[in-house]
């Protein structure tokens, strides 16, 4: 996938793809997702998407959030554990 960004092409490479289901799966962080650079990648993702007959979705930190249970955390990595802690306590400041 490809994307032009300040009058540059730029090669574009997601997160990860689940040709079986055809679903492309990009994380990204709430703080990110107004920037220009990823307005640009989503904007040629969604085309490729129906170019290519694919569907795709943006996971943030709230999915997360919301959906993680503490013995699926506690079966993580503890350096997985605690980048999550950091996101969790960033996006919990937001919210107060």
């Amino acid at each position: 996938k490809r994307y032009n960004f300040k009058k540059e092409k730029r090669n574009y490479i997601v997160d990860f793809i689940d040709k079986q289901n055809k679903v492309i799966y990009e994380i990204k962080p709430n703080i990110r997702m107004k920037d220009k650079i990823n307005i640009c990648k989503e904007s040629a993702l969604k085309k490729w998407c129906i170019n290519n007959e694919y569907n795709y979705k943006i996971i943030t930190e709230d999915y997360f959030i919301n959906n993680f249970t503490e013995s699926n955390f506690n079966k993580l990595p503890n350096e997985v554990k605690q980048r999550m802690k950091c996101i969790y306590e960033k996006s919990k400041n937001k919210i107060n």
